[in-house]
């Protein structure tokens, strides 16, 4: 008995913990970074008019992984947790490559690596972890037809692995562009993926949202109108990686296929954000690569709308499809 309050004590312990590195980190990192000289400057894109920092991913990253050092001590001392030989083969290999994504997000960050580098890398990291076990194949269209199953062969699964994983992460990184938005939107991502969890019985999985929401929240202190600094791309890779694989992962049902229309219904504002810029990109052909202001959020803006009221309407909109993915979900 006094062993389960330990363990509800120590659970609770990890995110708030989690929580306090990442606030505490931001202030180090920031003078850091005006000390060498790493920040981002003001462009006719971007709507700070001051220097900005856009390394805020690595007090993310840091406060979540020492949680998770923390949670690897509470084995040590007993707490051990009941997980199944399936959820902790999938956590670390998704571990393992958003960690991977953050540091190429970071030196990007720091260097500005070329586009077509990061992809070859994004891919790269995403075949070899496809190689590993980190593959999806068997799908369904529950709740709308419980009849249709498709099983994709190893090499379109492949394909598919590297287009979603890749283009969720970038979409996300895309889609961040005004204050306070990424890490709002991808908080109720995460909330959803909680829930979810949660419902399934998945208390690893359940731990890891909940410590990524906190190391958000702790971060979108600094981050709210008027930021102190920005996510970055080191912080976005890490998040888009992680919601990429997480949201295909729990839409697993008992049938062993993954119900498609949950992830794709809860990420759909950053799909379309994505689809709707690449496919203008090509239409005046120039680069896909190539920033400009057909995001969203440049859209609203350039139509006079205020920043306040282009948020409430891009979180409004994630927040319907992220219900809508519940509903969804409750339905199966």
């Amino acid at each position: 008995m006094i062993k389960d309050y330990l363990i509800y004590i120590y659970f609770l312990f990890i995110p708030l913990f989690s929580y306090a590195v990442t606030s505490s980190l931001i202030n180090p990192i920031r003078e850091l970074s005006f000390q060498f000289g790493f920040f981002d400057k003001p462009d006719k894109r971007k709507l700070h008019s001051n220097n900005i920092v856009r390394l805020g991913g690595i007090s993310i990253f840091i406060g979540f992984l020492l949680g998770m050092f923390i949670l690897l001590l509470g084995n040590f001392i007993g707490l051990n947790i009941n997980i199944s030989s399936e959820e902790y083969g999938f956590i670390n290999k998704v571990l393992i490559g958003a960690s991977i994504f953050f540091l190429l997000g970071t030196l990007d960050d720091l260097f500005k690596i070329s586009p077509y580098l990061r992809l070859f890398v994004e891919f790269l990291t995403i075949l070899i972890l496809t190689y590993k076990g980190l593959i999806f194949n068997k799908f369904d269209f529950l709740p709308f037809d419980a009849t249709k199953i498709i099983v994709l062969k190893n090499n379109i699964s492949v394909f598919a692995n590297l287009i979603w994983i890749a283009g969720i992460t970038n979409a996300i990184n895309w889609l961040d562009g005004i204050d306070g938005l990424t890490s709002i939107y991808v908080s109720i991502i995460l909330a959803n993926l909680l829930i979810i969890s949660l419902t399934k019985g998945l208390i690893l999985t359940s731990l890891i949202l909940l410590c990524l929401i906190f190391c958000i929240v702790g971060f979108y202190k600094f981050n709210k109108h008027p930021a102190k600094i920005l996510m970055g791309d080191g912080g976005a890779y890490f998040l888009g990686f992680i919601l990429s694989t997480f949201s295909i992962f729990l839409s697993l049902n008992k049938g062993g296929s993954y119900s498609i229309l949950i992830p794709i219904t809860l990420l759909s504002v950053p799909i379309f954000d994505m689809a709707f810029v690449i496919f203008k990109r090509l239409l005046n052909s120039k680069s896909i690569f190539l920033p400009d202001r057909s995001h969203l959020h440049h859209r609203l803006q350039d139509n006079g709308i205020s920043y306040q009221n282009t948020l409430r309407i891009i979180i409004s909109l994630i927040t319907f499809t992220s219900i809508s993915s519940l509903f969804f979900y409750c339905l199966i």
